[in-house]
């Protein structure tokens, strides 16, 4: 999460433009709209010197730049002579060792960005009562948000709760 923003962001897999695109409106979000240089250099620190997509593109008109958010465009940040449009580019890329942009053909990671990032919730099955010595109490929900913070509704008693997600949980399971 970057602090600035409240913004959650993660990588696709290797994909062209579009297909990673799809993957982060499949997440919730979009490709990554970035909106000054503060925000550049986060992910440049955050993400390391690779180079990935970005939500900027000319695909419905050549030469005018739209993100895929929708959001106006009020910050650029161009690789010297880009961009170009060789061979037809219409997808940009945020070049790693030059911390630059590049309108690029091909494939590659993209940086997905989410507004904020949905609370994971999930349900309570077993809740021990160490004080009254009564078996399990069912019912009950506990979130966990993206700060490992926990907090739950419906759930008496005194004792204790442990929880450890794994790689593949996501928002909006239930375990």
């Amino acid at each position: 999460v970057n602090p600035a923003t409240g913004s959650w962001y993660a990588l696709t897999d290797p994909l062209a433009f579009d297909e990673a695109e799809a993957v982060a409106q499949g997440w919730g979000g979009h490709l990554v709209t970035i909106d000054d240089q503060a925000e550049q250099d986060w992910l440049y620190e955050a993400f390391g010197p690779n180079s990935y997509w970005i939500g900027l593109n000319d695909i419905d008109a050549e030469g005018t730049f739209v993100w895929v958010s929708g959001e106006p465009v009020t910050y650029t940040n161009w690789c010297l002579g880009e961009p170009n449009d060789y061979m037809g580019e219409d997808s940009v890329s945020m070049i790693g060792g030059a911390q630059c942009w590049n309108d690029v053909p091909g494939g590659g990671e993209g940086i997905v960005e989410i507004d904020s990032a949905p609370d994971a919730r999930i349900e309570a099955s077993l809740w021990w009562d160490w004080l009254s010595g009564v078996g399990f109490v069912p019912g009950g929900t506990v979130t966990v948000d993206v700060n490992g913070s926990v907090s739950s509704e419906g759930i008496d008693g005194n004792g204790g709760f442990f929880f450890n997600p794994g790689p593949d949980l996501v928002a909006g399971d239930v375990i």
